[in-house]
């Protein structure tokens, strides 16, 4: 006879954590397994933002805070003064929002709930978009100060946990309205997909970023070690690289090296720019 589910969030790093948490489902489960799984944390800092982007969002970060309240978990919430104009400014505000928690309250991580069915529905997005290798990893690379604990974890996983353990949440309404990307993905172009192209495409499409995301590190291991044997001199904003070097180089390494280069210094090239500069090479003198 098995046990009550449980959720796969150890090996977690010490000190507070802040968790996301917008009331739905799986922030919800993510929250309730670390209060109260096997190894329940009390160094939790719930964190909430509304974006005011619909009627009705006031009343979820009441609740939020009722609920946080009851679990004993401290919460840091906020209102957006200016609604955002597009999914893409409001998760910018989020994550500044939730960085700026982590510091404030000094803590090691921030947690977000994204599911393996959220990876899934990322990489398809930018395959749609046209993105490069780079995008197509998805979230599985690493960003600083931050961890997704249930990214392997697929979204029926989590809601049989919560179903189980009676975890409270709330529905966002706007979740069912195709108009929005992620929402037709979700409900319409990944169910087609399984249905009448290729059975298993959510986990397809999670090993697609998989190795996207290996392939852009051993690529990034490789741009490191040509940057070394072209560098002359690099300071703050400026590096010389040996022309004669990347002379000898191919066209095709030329390429991702200057683009490595620029993006140390925080410049992106576009794949016009990349050609352009590499192909200006041959025609440099020293001086």
């Amino acid at each position: 006879m098995t046990g009550p589910p449980v959720l796969p969030v150890r090996d977690l790093p010490a000190g507070p954590l802040v968790v996301a948490v917008s009331g739905g489902v799986d922030s919800m489960a993510l929250l309730h397994a670390l209060r109260f799984g096997p190894d329940p944390r009390t160094d939790l800092v719930a964190a909430h933002l509304d974006h005011a982007m619909r009627p009705g969002s006031g009343g979820d970060a009441r609740w939020v805070r009722g609920v946080c309240r009851a679990w004993g978990v401290p919460l840091a919430s906020e209102r957006l003064p200016q609604t955002p104009k597009c999914e893409a400014e409001a998760r910018d505000a989020r994550y500044l929002f939730l960085d700026r928690v982590r510091r404030e309250r000094g803590a090691s991580m921030v947690l977000t709930a994204h599911t393996a069915d959220d990876q899934a529905e990322t990489v398809l997005f930018r395959v749609l978009r046209g993105t490069g290798i780079r995008g197509l990893a998805g979230m599985v690379r690493p960003r600083e100060g931050l961890s997704r604990p249930l990214l392997g974890t697929w979204r029926r996983q989590v809601e049989t946990y919560a179903t189980a353990w009676g975890v409270p949440h709330r529905e966002d309404p706007t979740n069912r309205d195709h108009r929005y990307a992620r929402n037709a993905i979700r409900h319409r172009l990944l169910p087609a997909a399984e249905a009448l192209v290729a059975p298993g495409s959510r986990n397809s499409l999670v090993r697609l970023g998989e190795i996207a995301a290996r392939m852009e590190d051993e690529m990034a291991a490789l741009e490191e070690a040509l940057l070394e044997g072209c560098l002359r001199r690099s300071v703050p904003g400026r590096m010389e690289l040996d022309a004669e070097r990347l002379n000898r180089l191919s066209a095709p390494a030329r390429r991702r090296l200057l683009r490595h280069a620029a993006r140390t210094l925080g410049v992106v090239l576009s794949r016009h720019a990349s050609d352009m500069a590499a192909e200006a090479v041959p025609r440099l003198h020293p001086g």
